[in-house]
């Protein structure tokens, strides 16, 4: 981006949904929420990223990936990001367990620049 230039920013926040994504044996076997937050910036307008659809890749995803680590869902989700919509610039994501621990919110976070 040049100096002054312009960029543009999509933000999900709070995604919450249920899934299968642990290595402990009572998460593979029961569901549980996760949030998941994510911003992405693009250059310009003209090519905008949907929003919707990009929340809609995120809980696909997950959910069928059924990942381990939550490192794991994080490196998927990026590379399947990357191919669908190579005119990121920046591409930050953070995935939750608030179910997990009763006195924290474990999180794991990936940031990337394109």
């Amino acid at each position: 981006m040049e100096r002054g230039g312009r960029m543009y920013r999509l933000s999900l926040k709070e995604l919450v949904f249920k899934t299968i994504i642990g290595i402990e044996p009572w998460e593979r076997e029961i569901k549980q929420p996760i949030i998941v937050n994510c911003t992405i910036d693009y250059p310009s307008k003209e090519e905008y990223i949907d929003y919707a659809e990009v929340a809609r890749t995120i809980k696909v995803l997950i959910t069928e990936g059924q990942f381990h680590l939550l490192e794991e869902a994080l490196d998927a989700l990026e590379a399947l990001l990357v191919e669908k919509y190579p005119q990121m610039k920046r591409l930050y994501i953070q995935i939750c367990k608030p179910n997990v621990l009763k006195d924290a919110l474990p999180c794991v976070e990936i940031l990337r620049f394109f």
